[in-house]
């Protein structure tokens, strides 16, 4: 499948690997409204609390990190831009573009 690749990442201990689903696609989560001035809400939000959040620029230093809760995510903090937002729940890492204009 072209949108869902599985990726080992090194944990705290070098030996020790974890393997994520990466999915690219986005079937089931849906970030709106995109672009937006910095506040973005999630399709099935619900589904997604309590699941870690991250939010990285273009140079890919993250800028954000936290994690979902029933409340929009507020990046009005944010410049305008292209960000990458992350969420991970259970092993699967979605990845999605994120644009803010202000």
């Amino acid at each position: 499948d072209l949108h869902r690749r599985r990726h080992s990442f090194p944990t705290r201990r070098s030996s020790d690997l974890r393997t994520l689903d990466i999915e690219y696609d986005l079937e089931n989560l849906v970030i709106y409204p995109n672009p937006s001035s910095g506040v973005f809400q999630l399709s099935n939000q619900v589904n997604w609390i309590n699941s870690k959040i991250s939010v990285y620029n273009q140079e890919g230093k993250q800028v954000y990190t936290g994690r979902i809760s029933d409340q929009p995510i507020d990046l009005l903090f944010l410049g305008s831009g292209m960000y990458y937002l992350t969420v991970e729940k259970v092993n699967t890492l979605k990845v999605a573009k994120v644009i803010i204009t202000k």
